[in-house]
């Protein structure tokens, strides 16, 4: 399995039944809720904290 990646200071900015609209940096990016692992501290529109995604899915987002 490989190493989950972490990002600190997200903001959720929109949430839908497939998507997540986060705000990190300048950037937003929208992250489907079932790819979303444990450690993760936002789940809904408002909500400031911590995301944990899988590597590929941060990869496939343009995140690294």
């Amino acid at each position: 399995m490989q190493d989950p990646v972490v990002f600190r200071d997200v903001e959720v900015i929109r949430r839908t039944d497939l998507i997540l609209m986060c705000r990190l940096g300048d950037r937003s990016v929208p992250v489907p809720p079932l790819r979303i692992l444990e450690g993760t501290t936002v789940r809904k529109e408002g909500d400031r904290g911590t995301l944990v995604l899988p590597r590929d899915l941060a990869v496939d987002l343009g995140l690294l």
